[in-house]
């Protein structure tokens, strides 16, 4: 009995630690007005954020996390959207905020993706949303109701609701360790003809009781003077939605003739070739005025690239498996009872390079059969030309798997709705080159994914994202590649000793070089493979000068292709990704080695590097 008061009075410790542990992370929270300064104040920061419309009604919920992980690689970094009251109250007292009308999840699916939140809750919202949100059932209460008003029973059923509602958003507001920033009441209540300045306070007071004396309360109203008249309320901040015919010189100044006098000025003072730009927000509206003959223009996407270095990463968190997916693929199935053999020359005729393997008595993928496999059975059990492999003959998949046990790897897969992003993570952090996209629920493998697949997919859309500075710095400079301990060979080296290099050095390709030390080709995993293709596996003391000899238009010999440790990553990627190669190696002005630069080292250095998941070399 003592021994468990002790245990009791042991958990609520940790759980009291714990607890006192989440205050303190939400008290260290806050996000402010700086009236003076002009600014947004998030944690003690001068802060802005770049914030675009979703309607969570309107998108399947299947599809809420997908869509809001493009909106975050879109270069948003905040979301906003209305809740809708007849939605979720459509017969009076009868509330729903299960299965799509979940907001609280999608308030928390965003968070996951690292969005901020604003909520317009109304209760009257715009959206094109029939009858501005308000539940039918408003009308058959009291036929002579006025909305918006602080008429008694407009105002009764609007507290009832406001009460449901409020109090969900309360732990997701930011200082609560949410990601709410802001709550609007109403929307754009100053072109509205009641113009009741006590229901507008009688809506902040509400939302600041619930929601905490420190949440933000927000207005938003048209760009017309008129509109402020009766759309602000004391206390809470005053928005506008962004205008640029209507009265604007009311409210900003378009001053074409002070644009053109800074331009002179700097020209005065720079010269009549200097290079001049303004830099302006984004949209239509600021290029009417932001801009002035003989000054380039740019436009400024906002605080989410502030950190631009993470473009490509974002791109690839918003985008699935299922988005490299071919409509017409071809992927090859093993059974583990099938012949070794047979499965290497059906490699060689589907003109694949690996394939899953099906355990039928398992009824599950078990593994990979890959060139490896096929380099490792010949690294083992290869004697000499004279010696038949009797393993290779009569071996079955399964048999082979069991007598290479610590050779070989767990079966690594992949959703097809996982992103991008978590499939080159899979792939550099599982060291495999081929990654199956296999649906769990139907159990059918859809598709290979690799290293090439990838990066050829990013290249397509390269040029419409934004470019990080370390694309214009060489290899050298960003220090990505292998550049110590480099295994190589000559055209004279067997291919028996190859296959060693291959599996005692664990490398994927084998430069190779002249007397002088210059590259002249390449002998790849890949190449291996030809050795079924051709029949000659038995065969392995000839020179892998006499193998490149014998290739055919079947063969798959990549060749070489080089670089320079002063290449740009930029012009190495256009190099890598149109030779159709997986590693590009590094020479010098004579065309000696110097380095290899693989598509791992690229993706791992775009895209994980980042978001800090970069893979070392070491680990």
């Amino acid at each position: 009995m003592a021994a468990t008061r002790r245990w009791i009075f042991l958990s609520c410790c940790i759980v009291c630690l714990l607890s006192a542990c989440q205050l303190s992370q939400a008290q260290n929270r806050t996000f402010e007005i700086d009236y003076l300064g002009n600014t947004f104040v998030k944690d003690g920061k001068a802060f802005r954020y770049v914030s675009g419309s979703i309607h969570y009604m309107r998108v399947p919920k299947e599809y809420w996390r997908d869509r809001l992980e493009k909106m975050y690689a879109a270069g948003l970094d905040a979301i906003q959207f209305y809740i809708p009251w007849n939605y979720h109250e459509p017969e009076i007292g009868q509330y729903n905020f299960e299965g799509q009308r979940d907001f609280v999840q999608f308030i928390k699916l965003a968070q996951e993706v690292g969005l901020l939140v604003l909520i317009r809750a109304g209760p009257y919202i715009c959206g094109e949303w029939e009858f501005g949100g308000f539940p039918a059932w408003l009308l058959k209460e009291n036929p002579k109701m006025v909305l918006r008003k602080m008429d008694p029973t407009y105002i009764k059923y609007v507290d009832t609701w406001m009460d449901k509602l409020l109090p969900m958003l309360t732990p997701l507001m930011y200082e609560n360790g949410g990601p709410i920033l802001m709550v609007q009441i109403e929307n754009e209540y100053g072109s509205y003809f009641a113009c009741d300045h006590d229901y507008m306070a009688h809506l902040f007071i509400k939302a600041r009781q619930i929601l905490g004396p420190r949440s933000i309360i927000y207005t938003t109203d048209g760009d017309l003077q008129s509109n402020f008249q009766c759309g602000p309320t004391p206390g809470a901040y005053a928005t506008t939605d962004f205008g640029i015919e209507n009265e604007y010189g009311s409210f900003y100044t378009c001053d074409h003739d002070y644009m053109a006098h800074l331009r002179d000025k700097a020209r005065e003072h720079l010269g009549p070739r200097a290079l001049l730009y303004t830099t302006d927000g984004s949209g239509d509206g600021f290029l009417k005025c932001g801009t002035v003959p003989g000054a380039y223009v740019t436009v400024d996407f906002g605080s989410s690239y502030e950190n631009i270095d993470q473009a490509f990463a974002k791109f690839m968190r918003a985008h699935k498996c299922y988005d490299l997916i071919p409509t017409s693929a071809k992927l090859v199935i093993f059974d583990t009872q099938l012949n070794v053999k047979k499965a290497f020359f059906a490699l060689v005729y589907n003109g694949v390079r690996a394939a899953p393997l099906w355990d039928t008595s398992k009824q599950d993928y078990v593994g990979m059969l890959t060139i490896t496999d096929f380099i490792n059975i010949l690294h083992k059990y290869y004697k000499s030309p004279l010696i038949k492999m009797e393993e290779l003959e009569n071996h079955k998949i399964q048999t082979w798997s069991e007598e290479l046990k610590d050779k070989q790897r767990p079966f690594v897969c992949i959703e097809p709705d996982a992103n991008l992003y978590q499939a080159i993570k899979t792939l550099i952090t599982s060291k495999v080159h081929r990654l199956p996209v296999v649906d769990r629920v139907s159990g059918n493998a859809l598709y290979v994914l690799t290293h090439k697949r990838i990066l050829r997919f990013l290249y397509i859309y390269i040029n419409e994202l934004p470019k990080p500075g370390y694309m214009r710095q060489s290899l050298e400079e960003l220090s990505i590649g292998t550049y110590e301990n480099l295994v190589k060979a000559t055209p004279k080296t067997p291919i028996i000793k190859a296959l060693n290099m291959f599996v005692d050095h664990h490398i994927s390709a084998l430069p190779i070089c002249d007397a002088d030390g210059r590259v002249i080709n390449i002998y790849a995993k890949f190449d291996v493979i030809n050795l079924a293709a051709e029949k000659t596996y038995n065969d392995l003391d000839i020179t892998i000068e006499q193998a490149l000899q014998h290739k055919t238009q079947e063969s798959w010999f990549e060749g070489v292709v080089t670089c320079k440790k002063n290449d740009t990553l930029e012009v190495v990627i256009e190099k890598i990704v149109k030779a159709e190669v997986h590693r590009l190696i590094v020479v010098d002005d004579e065309q000696r080695m110097f380095g290899v630069v693989s598509l791992s080292d690229i993706l791992n250095y775009l895209i994980l590097k980042p978001f800090g998941d970069f893979v070392s070399k070491k680990s």
